[in-house]
């Protein structure tokens, strides 16, 4: 039962991210809204089970970090399958914060916990629970939770730098993205931009989104990363183009937050969030040779679908 609920919203969150319309041109680059995910607390009715099972027998967790996400009286919870949880002592979300957080409590599900993965049911759902010490988590947002020394090498030196980013528009909306960015991206890919947004940027980098003309029936996206001279790029196609909700021919798009980024001398670790309709993912990227390219042992999908 679980694995089958795991692979349904997994098909919910690729449908949503194909369902939520964004446009754009060269005088107007905001795209999407954030989805509403503020909830009233749940009464009554049958409970559903945890959207994000266990992991499966023989899949080991990769060590010293993990996704969560916090609730509305700071406080932060994980997957209750993470095997050492004591061992987490930092927190990174919001373009790079570091919170200080403090291990509390294993929790069980309760007859409430309705599988909604966010702030309003936080209290009734199965995960390790951490107490923010120092600094102040903002409700429903995702967090990456490491052990004090996950980004030093052997000897206790730092090898990774967390970039000080802030985001690219207000309430929920995409900045604009830069006018030499979209030209260069034009040109790597051959296609014209139709939209695009600033997801957050500072200390010279920047993370941006482009949507591309539909050519030949197939849709294109980019995730980009810029820093100084370098340029990362997540390519998202889509055969038959892209839907919107709306009824126009824009590109559906999933509403993109910025975590954190950790530079080293060798590669950036990128945290980012996925918002779509019914869920979010929560996902550490690696930007190295040109490319973003997801690391598969730290992933995290939330079912986020309203009642």
């Amino acid at each position: 039962m679980k694995k089958a609920l795991s692979v349904l919203f997994a098909f919910l969150l690729l449908l949503s991210a194909a369902s939520c319309g964004i446009s754009g041109n060269d005088e107007d680059h905001v795209i999407a809204t954030r989805p509403d995910v503020t909830r009233p607390p749940v009464t009554g009715g049958e409970p559903t089970e945890p959207s994000q099972p266990p992991r499966e027998d023989g899949e080991a967790w990769a060590a010293g970090a993990a996704f969560g996400f916090a609730s509305s009286d700071n406080r932060i919870l994980i997957q209750p399958d993470y095997p050492r949880p004591e061992e987490l002592t930092v927190a990174y979300g919001n373009c790079g914060e570091t919170l200080a957080v403090e291990y509390v409590k294993t929790q069980e599900s309760t007859d409430e916990d309705n599988g909604r993965e966010l702030a309003y049911n936080f209290d009734n759902m199965a995960g390790h629970v951490y107490r923010v010490t120092s600094g102040k988590a903002i409700a429903d947002e995702g967090y990456f939770l490491t052990t004090d020394d996950y980004f030093k090498s052997y000897d206790g030196t730092p090898m990774h730098k967390i970039l000080k980013m802030s985001p690219g528009g207000k309430n929920g909306e995409y900045g604009k993205a830069y006018p030499e960015d979209l030209k260069r991206m034009e040109l790597r890919r051959g296609r014209k931009v139709t939209g695009s947004g600033l997801i957050a940027h500072g200390e010279g980098a920047r993370l941006e989104i482009f949507q591309f003309e539909t050519v030949d029936g197939e849709g294109l996206y980019c995730l980009v990363f810029f820093k100084g001279d370098k340029i990362y790029i997540e390519d998202n196609y889509s055969e038959g183009g892209w839907r919107a909700d709306d009824g126009g021919d824009a590109i559906g798009m999933i509403l993109y937050d910025l975590v954190f980024v950790a530079e080293s001398e060798h590669d950036f670790k990128i945290g980012v969030s996925s918002w779509a309709p019914e869920s979010c993912a929560h996902e550490l990227l690696i930007a190295s040779y040109g490319k973003l390219e997801s690391d598969p042992d730290y992933k995290y999908y939330r079912y986020t679908v309203p009642d």
